[in-house]
């Protein structure tokens, strides 16, 4: 009943016993939360890591979502990044009826990261990011959805590993399946989830790129007993373009990053790159028992170890697969059903050492059909 209540999606939970006539039978009503025909949210993301250097990233999103509009279902989403990420965006989403939809979105970022190192500050990363584009597709119930689409962008881009700013645009065609079963975005306790994605960048349609990426994460949260849970996850890709003779065709932006969320925290996104990626992981989550009725929270202990690498050229892949390998171990607290703190002592096979601190909700443009 907590969890329910936490959730924010009812007013009301009734629980009670009924007689019948194979005996007492539990009876569990509800009373959803109606919502607003307008919302103003408020979105929050911080990540610091603590090693030889220091970095630190805020972003602070506020936005105002104005349903039914155009009809049941439609939402207009208007957003703002303020701290680190400075920019906004819109967007509209219009259902067809069956499960059809319709999605335009444009916006505008300039997102830029910096790391201290010896007390003198640098640039870490810096990619300036109109863009703009449109989806049609299928909901796929409460837990996901499938959708085609295309789009247009443009980025001027640098980090530690292109010093030089590399100026790009792309026009997209795209093709996205994305499911999500887990309760809760932060600490799961079951579920899974898998997004599966194809991104052409077509000349024709204008632009400087020309690529064809397939990527595909996934996750999966397996309850074992007492509060204990196993997560197996999985992050890969590849560049159909890239060949011996065509190397990295996918710019800098776009290529793989072996750190994730959850795989190696210890390095930096700009550490291991390619146009190629496999990596997967193995998650161990343990609720802490009795904490929830004297804090009002839940705590996790939360450990990952994880193997892959990221490859510049095919060549490279089809030899003998060099993995790196990294680890984390830590403590974090589901405060809302979509709102984290957590601390993680993070390693690396390079011998690093980080300290890892995370803050922040899940961004409203990362769900899936259950938003919608």
């Amino acid at each position: 009943m907590n969890d329910a209540y936490q959730s924010g999606r009812f007013e009301e939970v009734r629980v009670g016993v009924a007689p019948n006539d194979a005996g007492d039978a539990l009876i569990v009503s509800t009373v959803a939360v109606a919502p607003a025909r307008a919302a103003a949210l408020l979105g929050l993301s911080y990540q610091g890591d603590l090693s030889e250097t220091l970095s630190n990233t805020l972003v602070i999103s506020p936005a105002i979502m104005v349903r039914d509009l155009s009809g049941k279902g439609s939402q207009l989403i208007v957003d703002a990044h303020i701290v680190d990420t400075l920019g906004g965006g819109i967007e509209y989403f219009q259902p067809l009826g069956g499960g059809l939809f319709v999605d335009a979105s444009a916006g505008y970022l300039f997102d830029r990261q910096t790391f201290l190192q010896d007390d003198t500050a640098l640039v870490g990363r810096v990619d300036r990011n109109p863009t703009a584009g449109a989806w049609t597709g299928f909901v796929l119930g409460q837990t996901g959805e499938v959708k085609a689409g295309l789009a247009w962008s443009s980025h001027h881009f640098l980090d530690p590993s292109h010093p030089v700013a590399v100026d790009s645009t792309a026009s997209l065609a795209r093709f996205r399946v994305a499911m999500d079963t887990r309760p809760a975005r932060v600490f799961p306790m079951r579920g899974f989830s898998f997004n599966l994605g194809y991104d052409r960048a077509l000349t024709a349609l204008g632009g400087s790129s020309s690529f064809r990426k397939l990527s595909l994460d996934a996750d999966v949260r397996i309850p074992l007993f007492s509060g204990l849970v196993a997560g197996l996850s999985f992050s890969g890709g590849t560049d159909f373009t890239a060949s011996s003779a065509s190397a990295n065709a996918l710019d800098p932006v776009d290529e793989f990053s072996l750190r994730t969320d959850s795989q190696f925290r210890g390095f930096q996104a700009w550490d291991v790159v390619g146009s190629h990626k496999l990596a997967a992981g193995l998650d161990l989550q343990y609720r802490l028992p009795g904490l929830y009725r004297l804090l009002g929270t839940d705590f996790y202990i939360l450990g990952n170890v994880s193997a892959g690498n990221c490859w510049a050229d095919l060549p490279q892949v089809t030899g003998l697969l060099p993995l790196r390998y990294g680890a984390s171990l830590g403590l974090g607290a589901r405060i809302q059903r979509n709102f984290q703190v957590a601390t993680r002592v993070c390693y690396v096979d390079t011998g690093r050492l980080q300290l890892s601190v995370d803050v922040g909700s899940i961004a409203i443009d990362e769900a899936t059909g259950a938003l919608r």
